[in-house]
């Protein structure tokens, strides 16, 4: 004879102490408790996927765009997420370069957040605005799109 009682979600025996368990009783339960693991540990909405953890332990990528010399322009980021915070910058070029002879400065490095970026990037969910001669004062340029540079970006999850 089963139990008297029986337990809300999987409706496993509670027994009293007038009932009689049977071998049958004990062997249900566990056949109802491994049904119910079973379906949580395989359930694809229960759990995240590998492919899930594994871009979730990667808070960090990077891409490389070459500069086309457009004023501004809109890059895509293939960095498998959403950046909050990208940092740009011209390979092989200093984050600065002054040219005294022009009273000018040349910016090759930039940050960008989804709060606000630095003169000439914004930062848009999977795009990167970048421009080529935004300028913060008359002696100051912003280089992130000059033709035939090369730039990295660094993006944060």
């Amino acid at each position: 004879m089963s139990s008297t009682n029986k337990t809300e979600e999987l409706g496993l025996n509670q027994w009293t102490g007038t009932d009689v368990p049977k071998m049958e009783d004990f062997n249900n339960d566990n056949a109802l408790i491994d049904k119910a693991i079973s379906d949580h540990i395989w359930s694809a909405s229960a759990h995240v996927t590998m492919e899930q953890k594994k871009a979730w332990s990667n808070p960090i990528n990077c891409m490389a765009y070459l500069g086309d010399g457009e004023e501004t322009r809109r890059v895509k980021l293939n960095l498998g997420f959403e950046p909050s915070i990208c940092f740009v910058f011209a390979v092989g070029q200093p984050p600065s370069v002054a040219d005294f002879g022009n009273n000018m400065d040349y910016n090759y490095f930039g940050i960008a957040t989804i709060n606000g970026s630095m003169v000439g990037l914004n930062l848009d969910g999977n795009y990167l605005e970048v421009a080529t001669g935004a300028t913060t004062a008359v002696f100051e340029r912003q280089c992130y799109n000059q033709l035939g540079k090369s730039y990295l970006v660094i993006g944060f999850r």
